[in-house]
This record gives structure tokens, sequence and C-alpha cells, in this order.
């Protein structure tokens, strides 16, 4: 018999409201963030005011290339190695990076993803606000 953890509808809200409220910290630049599940479903999702359309279709995708995947930041995996991920048949998949959401025993359970700013814009970042989710958990 397998047994599995699952990320809760719970679970995900919980950690889209704990990234909403880093995003929060600077109001003026609106984000969507997106919570997949492990089977790379959507549980959750969240757009602020304003956000551009653009932003809800990258969360989404930031969060299902890194649950496919099982690492964060993929880019650096495969800029090392001369590797690009448009390679790769699927078209959700995006080199920009998305945050897993791990069990404590290190079980991918899903993935989040922020997008709507740039890490050279903002003081707060897509990555600053998907961790603040991620690591709001303790499964």
């Amino acid at each position: 018999m397998y047994l599995r953890k699952l990320l809760s509808l719970e679970d995900a809200r919980i950690a889209g409201e704990a990234a909403l409220a880093k995003a929060m910290e600077n109001p003026d630049w609106p984000v969507a963030i997106a919570i997949l599940d492990a089977t790379s479903e959507l549980v959750y999702f969240m757009k602020m005011d304003n956000s551009s359309p653009l932003y809800a279709k990258m969360a989404i995708n930031k969060a299902y290339t890194v649950v496919h995947f099982e690492m964060d930041n993929i880019m650096q995996f495969f800029k090392p190695q001369g590797l690009d991920i448009s390679a790769f048949p699927d078209p959700k998949f995006t080199p920009m990076g998305g945050t897993i959401i791990r069990a404590s025993d290190g079980a991918v359970l899903g993935g989040i993803g922020a997008s709507g700013r740039r890490p050279d814009m903002h003081n707060i970042s897509d990555r600053d606000i998907e961790l603040a989710g991620a690591n709001t958990l303790s499964l």
C-alpha cells in the first residue's frame, strides 16, 4: 500500500495567504500567485487588482514547471550544462523559477509560483513571495 501526503486546499490557502501578505508589503506592484499540487493541478489561485493577465499565466506555469522537475530554480540546473528548457515538448515549461512545496520528509507536495515582480526593480521579488508561502507550511 502506498501512502502519500497531499497538499490540501487548507494548506494551499494558508500558503497563498502568507504569500499575499508578503506581496502586500509593496502593494503598488500587483502579482498573481498560483499553488499547484503534486499532480500539477491548480489548487489555489489569486491575483491582485490591476495585475496583468500575463502574470496569471506565468504564476501557474512557474509552479507547473517546478512540480514536474521537482526542483527550485530550474535555470541553475540547465545553464551550467548548456541545456535549454525549450527543448522539452511541454509549452507550459518556463525557465523562470517557482518554488517547491515539500513535506517534512522531502516529498514534493506541490509548487507555488508568483509573477509580477522583477528582482532588479523591486525590493520584494517573486521568489520572496513564493518562499513566504512555501515556508509557512510545516507538513
